[in-house]
């Protein structure tokens, strides 16, 4: 479930600060995160419990969010986020174990809850400058 959101900033915003604090918080937090980017584009992931037995629970979260500017607004979107492994696990326990159906739901919980806490975390960090 992509997700956009604008931003007002001031002129002297640095978006590599925001990914720093981002990639510190986040790490902080036992996430696996990679940021990079460009003159104007920058990328954030920020992922835990991706691949083997967690692609079976359904308890994978990832999120990679998009950061732009212009003309004085951050223009931040979110995209591939980790949704196919709740899918997996939801079949799996729907023909053959009930409790990948529990993991599953708690991975879609997490993963809700991560696109929302990064969204927060990012308009936080925002206020805190002006």
């Amino acid at each position: 479930m992509a997700e956009n959101r604008v931003f007002p900033i001031d002129e002297s915003f640095s978006i590599p600060t925001l990914l720093d604090s981002l990639v510190n918080e986040y790490q902080a937090k036992g996430y696996s995160v990679e940021a990079h980017g460009d003159d104007n584009i920058y990328h954030i992931t920020i992922s835990k419990n991706i691949g083997g037995i967690h692609t079976i629970t359904g308890l994978g979260q990832k999120i990679t969010v998009t950061f732009t500017e212009s003309n004085g607004k951050l223009m931040c979107n979110s995209s591939n986020e980790q949704w196919t492994d709740k899918i997996v696990g939801f079949f799996i326990g729907w023909f053959c174990c009930g409790i990948t159906i529990i993991t599953t739901c708690v991975g879609a919980y997490n993963q809700l809850n991560l696109s929302k806490d990064v969204f927060n975390d990012i308009s936080l960090y925002i206020m805190s400058k002006k």
